[in-house]
C-alpha cells in the first residue's frame, strides 16, 4: 500500500491499517496534555515516543503507544509489579495507562519515565564509557541525567532534530487517515554526549514475561540468536533459558560481536551455530528436536553433527574473547571466560543461576568480592 520508507530506523509503515500503529505526528496531544516532542523507538507492537507531560509538571515521559490487537501481556505483568509494590530503581515503573480511539482502532498507552538510549543503540555507535562495560542487557536503557530540565531546544539540541519525510502510497498519493502523513526516524546517538548519561539504568519491556510456574507451551519471541538450545527439544523456557540469552547479550557487548551470529533468523540456523561453538549437543537429545523434518539425516553409519563429539569446533569462544579484548589482563579474559562457561552450559539445571551471575567475580570483583563459583559437579558443555 505505502511507498517504502526513505529513512532509516522506521517501524513497518504497512502496518498503518486497521488494527495496527496509531497514526501519531509530532506535535501530537495525546491522553490528558502529553505532547508529543520526539521520537524514542518502535517494535512489532507499539511505537515510542518522548512527550512532554503537561499534567506531571511538564516532565518528560516516554509514551508507548500500543497497536490496536497488541496481546495484554505486558500491560498485564506491568500491572502486576505496580499493584504488588514489586518496585526496584532499575525496573520501569509504569506511571499511567490510559486508552485513545483512532482511526485504526482502540489503542492503550503506556507512560514510562523518560529513559534512553538503549545499551544495544549506545555500543554499536561508539564505545562503552569503561565504567559501564559490565551493562548486560539489549533491554536496558540508560538514565539521561537532569532532563527535565531541558527545554525542548536542548532536547533537540541533544538527541537532535527529529528527521522526518513524507509517507506517501505507492501511486504517491496522500496517505488514508489511518497513517500518519509523514514517517518520523527513532532518535540516532552517534553524536550524543557521553556526559549526558547519568550512569543509571533501566530495564524495560516486559512482552515476553511469563511466571515461572506457569511457563507458556508456545515458542517465546526470544531471538534466534539468545534462544536456549533446550526449549528446541521439548523442555520449557525458564530462568535458565533468561541466563543463556543473558550471556549471549554479555558476550556482545563485551566483544561487540554476536556470540550466535545467525543471518536469517532460523532457529535451526543458530542451533547449528551453537554447536560450532560450543560443541557437540547433549545425546539425550537426540529424539526429541521439535521439527524433527528438517533434521539433516546423517548419511548411514555416520553421525549427526549436532550430536557427534568427533565434531571440530569451528569458531570456539576462548580466541573470540582473546582476540576481541586484547585490554584486558589475562587473569580478567580467564574470569569472563569462567562465566561464559558456565552460564551457557547445555542443560538448564547445571547452569548458573542469576544470583550465581550477579555474585560472578567478573562483577564484583573491582569491589574485591570473589564468592561465586560455577558447580563443580556439573558436567562440561562437550561432555553431555
Amino acid at each position: 500500500m505505502y511507498r517504502s520508507p526513505r529513512l532509516d530506523y522506521i517501524e513497518d509503515v504497512q502496518r498503518y491499517r486497521p488494527g495496527g500503529y496509531h497514526p501519531v505526528m509530532l506535535g501530537d496531544i495525546l491522553g490528558k496534555g502529553y505532547k508529543v516532542i520526539h521520537k524514542l523507538g518502535y517494535g512489532g507492537f507499539a511505537t515510542i515516543w518522548l512527550t512532554q507531560a503537561s499534567n506531571h509538571g511538564k516532565r518528560y515521559v516516554a509514551l508507548k503507544v500500543l497497536v490496536a490487537n497488541a496481546p495484554h501481556q505486558e500491560l498485564m505483568f506491568l500491572r502486576h509489579l505496580r499493584d504488588h509494590n514489586t518496585t526496584h530503581p532499575n525496573i520501569a515503573c509504569l506511571k499511567e495507562v490510559f486508552t485513545i480511539q483512532g482511526p485504526n482502532g482502540l489503542h492503550h498507552c503506556l507512560v514510562f519515565n523518560a529513559v534512553e538510549p538503549s545499551v544495544e543503540k549506545i555500543i554499536y555507535s561508539k564505545p562503552l564509557p569503561a565504567a559501564l562495560v559490565h551493562l548486560t542487557d539489549s533491554n536496558v536503557l540508560f538514565e539521561l541525567s537532569n532532563i527535565n530540565s531541558w527545554s525542548e531546544a536542548q532536547v533537540y539540541q541533544y538527541l537532535g532534530v527529529p528527521q522526518t519525510a513524507p509517507l506517501q502510497l505507492r501511486d504517491g498519493s496522500t496517505p488514508p487517515a489511518f497513517a500518519p502523513s509523514q514517517e518520523v526516524q527513532a532518535i540516532q546517538y552517534t553524536d550524543l554526549d557521553e556526559s549526558l548519561l547519568s550512569g543509571k539504568i533501566c530495564i524495560i519491556d516486559f512482552g515476553e514475561s511469563f511466571y515461572i510456574n506457569d511457563p507458556p507451551t508456545r515458542f517465546v519471541g526470544t531471538p534466534a540468536s539468545f534462544f536456549a538450545p533446550e526449549m528446541l527439544f521439548g523442555l520449557p523456557p525458564s530462568p535458565a533459558s533468561d541466563v543463556w540469552a543473558l550471556r549471549c547479550l554479555i558476550f556482545e557487548l563485551q566483544t561487540l560481536k554476536p556470540l550466535i551470529p545467525v543471518f536469517f533468523g532460523r532457529l535451526d540456523e543458530a542451533l547449528a551455530m551453537i554447536v560450532t561453538t560450543l560443541g557437540p549437543l547433549p545425546k539425550a537429545w537426540q529424539d526429541s528436536y521439535f521439527d524433527k523434518a528438517n533434521l539433516t539425516v546423517p548419511q548411514p553409519g555416520d553421525k549427526h553433527p549436532w550430536f557427534d563429539n568427533c565434531y571440530s569446533l569451528s569458531r570456539p569462544i576462548e580466541p573470540q574473547v582473546r582476540s576481541s579484548n586484547p585490554q584486558l589482563s589475562p587473569q580478567d579474559i580467564d574470569s569472563f571466560l569462567d562465566l561464559l562457561r558456565g552460564a551457557l552450559r547445555y542443560e538448564p539445571d547445571y547452569r548458573l543461576s542469576a544470583k550465581q551471575v550477579a555474585m560472578h567475580e567478573w562483577f564484583t570483583k573491582d569491589l574485591g568480592e570473589h564468592n561465586a563459583k560455577r558447580p563443580s559437579d556439573a558436567p562440561s558443555m562437550t561432555e553431555a
